[in-house]
């Protein structure tokens, strides 16, 4: 079987603790090309795993995403919210 790959865009929220609303943003805004490593075991995500095993392995699923992600962070403009 061969194994395939494709980008796929991961929309995700941020919580972030701060002491104003304006240092909250200047942290979401400095949340530009992150890398995120979540763990090399495989993460059971519901629909899809996460999975940063052997390629080769018997534990490779037929759908997985792999757990090194990129964070392109929050859109141009974007504010950050108030969490109630």
């Amino acid at each position: 079987m061969t194994l395939y790959s494709i980008d796929v865009k991961v929309w995700a929220t941020a919580y972030i603790k701060a002491d104003s609303e304006e240092e909250a943003q200047k942290i979401a805004d400095s949340m530009r090309d992150w890398t995120l490593q979540l763990s090399d075991e495989p993460i059971d995500a519901g629909d899809v795993m996460i999975f940063g095993g052997d390629f080769d392995g018997p534990n490779m699923p037929a759908l997985s995403l792999s757990p090194l992600m990129t964070i392109a962070g929050p859109e141009e403009g974007m504010q950050v919210e108030e969490v109630e």
